[in-house]
């Protein structure tokens, strides 16, 4: 411990002293004030203030301006302090009624302090940024793992219906048509209605609600997954399709797993990650050719999307053309890289 500044230091040295069990005294030479003996210092840098009187097998070293006591430890006796005990580095005393309140401990300074907090401010600055870019691969990951278990419950389905694929009615609505799933998205009712999901003809091979909405999305809604037009296309009830209906015929929608052909399982997609403005109910429109989009596609796992597919995985695609971003329903994207990949992966009979 640093001995106060304020107090003056002398030291007897006593080893011509025929007395080798000479003790040591420890006594505040405060002007005006009584002599008061005090304990509890381990003396590294005496500057002022104590008289000393050690024995005479007590080594002295001098180094700079401290002063090495060696090799006892102290017993204090609060009337009576003396040295004894085993050998140890330095001269320690018990802590017992140290006057501690006027030790001198350096503190921070407040230029100090701001390098600090600048430098705490940097690192955030840094880490948070990365530490974002993780929380959303995560929520990319789960994602990814809610279309695989949707693509679990839509080949259950399947395989338990002799190959018939499961019905996605455009107009299902809270209806009693029946569909994948039940529950338009843009109605304010119908999108935080949770027991429309279990209408849903996928549920009970998947009673998870929390499988139907991307952990990414930043609405309140249930579901945030739809299905590509092409795949047991039906509108309130009856089957339909929606390329011929609207000017493309020929390509015919596919209602049965052995009509998946034209386009191979691996690459017909199945199920999409659709955006706030455009998601209504379970059915995803894309046009079989042209420039102009339908339905538009989510972009919210680092401008791009989740999809599955008809063999059963789930793949991240990441939209090129910053013009998917920002696309809406019906805007027209001349040669759109994107936009003609979806094209090309949902098929037709």
């Amino acid at each position: 411990m640093l001995i106060p500044s304020n107090l003056a230091m002398h030291i007897r040295d006593c080893s011509n002293e025929a007395d080798s069990a000479c003790s040591i005294r420890i006594a505040d030479r405060r002007p005006g004030q009584p002599p008061r003996r005090r304990q509890g210092a381990l003396f590294q840098r005496p500057t002022s203030g104590f008289a000393l009187e050690m024995s005479p097998d007590l080594a002295r070293e001098k180094a700079g301006n401290r002063l090495w006591l060696r090799p006892f430890v102290s017993v204090i006796n609060s009337r009576n302090p003396t040295v004894s005990g085993p050998p140890a580095n330095f001269l320690v005393f018990d802590q017992m009624n140290a006057d501690l309140s006027k030790r001198a401990f350096p503190g921070f300074t407040l230029i100090e302090l701001l390098v600090v907090i600048t430098i705490i401010a940097i690192l955030a600055a840094l880490l948070l940024p990365a530490l974002s870019k993780a929380k959303e691969k995560a929520y990319q990951i789960h994602c990814l793992s809610n279309h695989r278990q949707l693509m679990v419950a839509w080949s259950l389905y399947k395989d338990d219906y002799a190959g018939f694929l499961v019905v996605d009615d455009a107009h299902a609505g809270a209806t009693n048509y029946a569909s994948w799933e039940q529950g338009d998205m843009h109605n304010p009712l119908e999108a935080t209605n949770a027991d429309l999901i279990k209408m849903g003809l996928l549920y009970r091979f998947t009673p998870n609600v929390k499988v139907y909405r991307c952990p990414s999305d930043p609405s309140s809604d249930v579901r945030s997954y739809s299905m590509q037009p092409q795949l047991a296309s039906y509108m309130y009830g009856t089957p339909i399709d929606q390329q011929a209906a609207n000017g493309m015929p020929g390509y015919p929608p596919m209602y049965r797993d052995n009509e998946i052909v034209k386009v191979p399982p691996s690459l017909t997609m199945v199920f999409i990650d659709e955006s706030l403005p455009s998601i209504n109910d379970g059915f995803f429109g894309i046009f079989i050719m042209g420039d102009r989009w339908w339905d538009v596609p989510a972009v919210w796992h680092g401008h791009g999307g989740n999809l599955s597919f008809a063999d059963g995985h789930a793949e991240h695609w990441r939209w090129i053309d910053s013009r998917t971003w920002t696309a809406t329903t019906g805007q027209i994207s001349p040669n759109n890289p994107d936009l003609k990949r979806l094209q090309a992966c949902i098929g037709y009979r």
